[in-house]
């Protein structure tokens, strides 16, 4: 779980001042959305009891609340091949009052955007967050760290992956 974190903490800043010396150099805006620092993947529960209708995805904005999440999108990534099977785009959302945001099943209190029962793998797979768009990521796209903003790699019983 440490290793999703120590990236983005690396490639958000160096992102942020490209963008920076971007507007200078150019006098207009970043040519790329600048990710926020702060958006950060706090929990998933891909397993549920029975059939799987309480998985979800909770994002976290640090407690500033009400941050716009335009520009971000969240992939899912099957562990057997390190491929999306499944994209969300963020945009014309925010996190609420508290900083939180919640993707997930329609049975889970409190969802902000709902998916569709049993799409969360079990694992071994991952859940990651993107500058982008959900057009970037269609099926099969292979695991980048390019606009990787923060990652969670997911396990269940089986043998580890060694990708």
């Amino acid at each position: 779980m440490l290793r999703g974190r120590i990236l983005p903490r690396i490639i958000a800043p160096l992102l942020a001042l490209l963008g920076a010396i971007t507007v200078g150099l150019l006098g207009a805006g970043p040519l790329f959305p600048l990710p926020s620092d702060t958006i950060l993947i706090n929990e998933v529960d891909a397993e549920t009891p029975g059939t799987d209708t309480a998985e979800f995805i909770e994002l976290y904005d640090g407690g500033s609340g009400h941050t716009n999440l335009d520009g971000l999108v969240v992939v899912f990534f099957n562990g057997q091949d390190d491929r999306a099977y499944r994209t969300f785009d963020l945009a014309g959302h925010q996190t609420n009052s508290d900083g939180y945001f919640l993707l997930g099943n329609e049975s889970v209190a409190g969802v902000d955007l709902v998916f569709p029962d049993n799409v969360l793998q079990n694992g071994p797979d991952a859940v990651a967050l993107y500058c982008g768009q959900a057009s970037e990521f269609p099926a099969g796209t292979a695991v980048t760290g390019n606009n990787l903003q923060d990652a969670l790699v997911y396990d269940s019983d089986d043998p580890d992956d060694p990708g």
